[in-house]
């Protein structure tokens, strides 16, 4: 007995020193790299600390930023002893409180000169210990989310012609790869309850806590949800199911609870819930026949309100306008409504899209809710006419 003891204590030992040793040096790194910071720049930055995946930049000030800890990059010297910058990886992968937006970069700056070097040191040795401590963890991650993968792979692969491509799993990503070349890429940590958006022909997936977690090289911008539509009727049931029963898979939940009781109590969710845009059949229209209105369109918002609006785009079968209020923000409408259900017209001070009747057939981020129209104005432009000329454009080449 004094044996088996001996040799299950020795099995013990051999499987866990690799994790806790790895946890103990990112800990260590972490706390040197705090220490430093006590006395940089006043103590401006506060602290660091890990979470889920996420390094967390906690200002003394109560703000703070937030960063995927896989999306941290070339550590630089930005100022000769002045500034030292971490960028992501790709696009804007740090959220801040400061601005409720996302940013390309950290940065880390004082009015006096420092020893850079030693700050890019600190934060190479903690990114560094903290990557091996996930490689090493990586070696026991749950499998048992391959087989309900596998299945709703399967399901995509027919599903609206193959559009949505195949779903890959990195380091605890969701990355769903487009025959396009574009993805998108969420921590399955933070994807919630599948559910549907509209009957028989779409099914989203939210952001835990309404947070935007989905990343789209379509857009090099952040999005709350994953979708899936298709022009004809589908069994939205059947698609929830894969969806959850994958996730669930992967986040160690248990699957075994009915999904009817399940998907009647989203159901119940969803009447107490604004109703989404109905759409008419989803339209994807060519790039080629809208790329040069729509780029014309996009030139010409830079000096008519550049203060005001982003960019327009088109992102799978929707269009998206993008604006700024104290923030960015952005309302998007259906291409087929936007053709079929919007009248464009031009008012003493501003361009409108205007949704037909009384209908609401935009959604607006900023109102959190549909809206009847969207409008393009200017401050400094008075002769609307080239504004509406290039609307009436972009809107006919997606004809």
């Amino acid at each position: 007995m004094k044996n088996t003891t001996k040799f299950l204590c020795f099995i013990l030992i051999l499987s866990l020193p690799v994790f806790a040793f790895s946890q103990s040096n990112y800990q260590s790194a972490l706390k040197k790299l705090n220490d430093y910071f006590k006395t940089f720049d006043a103590g401006y930055y506060g602290y660091f600390e890990v979470k889920d995946g996420y390094l967390y930049d906690q200002f003394a000030s109560g703000k703070y930023t937030k960063t995927p800890m896989n999306q941290l990059g070339d550590i630089t010297v930005a100022e000769a002893n002045r500034k030292v910058t971490i960028s992501c990886v790709s696009g804007d992968c740090t959220y801040s409180t400061y601005t409720n937006s996302y940013h390309s970069l950290l940065q880390f700056s004082q009015s006096k000169d420092f020893n850079t070097g030693e700050l890019i040191t600190l934060f190479k040795n903690f990114i560094n210990a903290y990557n091996s401590t996930t490689t090493a963890s990586n070696t026991n991650l749950n499998t048992g989310y391959q087989s309900p993968l596998k299945k709703l792979n399967d399901y995509l692969k027919t599903f609206d012609n193959g559009y949505y491509g195949y779903f890959e799993v990195k380091e605890g990503y969701l990355y769903g790869r487009f025959p396009s070349g574009k993805y998108t890429k969420t921590p399955l940590a933070k994807l919630g309850s599948a559910t549907v958006a509209e009957t028989k022909r779409k099914v989203t997936i939210p952001c835990k806590d309404n947070e935007e977690c989905v990343f789209s090289t379509y857009t090099d911008s952040y999005h709350s949800m994953l979708s899936f539509s298709q022009s004809t009727d589908f069994n939205t049931t059947e698609l929830i199911n894969l969806l959850d029963n994958f996730v669930n898979a992967y986040n160690g939940n248990s699957s075994s609870t009915s999904q009817s009781g399940a998907n009647s109590a989203r159901l119940e969710r969803e009447k107490e819930s604004p109703k989404p845009i109905t759409e008419t059949e989803p339209v994807k229209v060519d790039r080629s026949k809208y790329l040069k209105s729509l780029n014309a369109l996009n030139l010409y918002l830079k000096t008519f309100n550049p203060e005001t609006y982003g960019e327009v785009e088109i992102i799978l079968d929707k269009v998206y306008f993008n604006f700024k209020v104290s923030g960015p923000y952005y309302s998007y409408i259906p291409i087929s409504d936007l053709l079929q259900k919007t009248t464009v017209l031009t008012m003493p001070d501003e361009i409108k899209i205007s949704c037909n009747g009384s209908s609401k057939c935009f959604y607006s981020s900023y109102a959190k809710s549909n809206t009847d129209h969207f409008r393009f104005f200017s401050l400094t432009v008075k002769d609307l006419t080239k504004m509406r000329q290039l609307v009436d454009d972009f809107i006919n080449a997606l004809r």
